[in-house]
């Protein structure tokens, strides 16, 4: 038997509204107290997505002070084309006097 369904999930429930699909989110912790409100938020992200079978997956991309010591700009291309392509963006505070 299917875990989720040994949870309480209704398989035709959730078949219905796409929760076995993944869903992917990308994660920018940001910057000063960011990370530690991004992990927070992720914490919770993922208690729910156990509950109740959302199929959450998280992809880390750099932004911020961060990125710009790194690759020279706070937003790099291949974050921003991650945030596009993701289902939803976990966003933390971004320093823009850095």
């Amino acid at each position: 038997m299917d875990a989720r369904l040994k949870a309480g999930h209704d398989d035709s429930v959730c078949l219905s509204r796409g929760v076995y699909d993944v869903t992917n989110l990308v994660v920018m912790e940001g910057d000063g107290i960011g990370p530690e409100i991004t992990a927070a938020t992720l914490g919770v992200l993922k208690v729910a997505d156990r509950a109740f079978g959302l199929g959450l997956t998280f992809t880390s991309v750099p932004i911020g002070v961060a990125a710009l010591r790194a690759h020279g700009t706070t937003l790099p291309e291949a974050s921003f084309k991650a945030a596009q392509e993701a289902a939803g963006v976990v966003l933390g505070p971004v320093d823009h006097n850095a």
